[in-house]
């Protein structure tokens, strides 16, 4: 029991960061894009 409650959260921190990772670079692109836009807008 010790192995597999081991093993789980290993893969399911593996797999967010896997799914987070690609959200939050595009986050970050379009809060930039967002904030570049905004500026130049003023």
């Amino acid at each position: 029991m010790m192995v597999s409650s081991g093993q789980i959260p290993r893969a399911s921190m593996t797999e967010a960061d896997a799914m987070k990772r690609p959200l939050f670079e595009f986050m970050d692109y379009f809060f930039l894009k967002f904030i570049e836009s905004a500026i130049w807008n003023q």
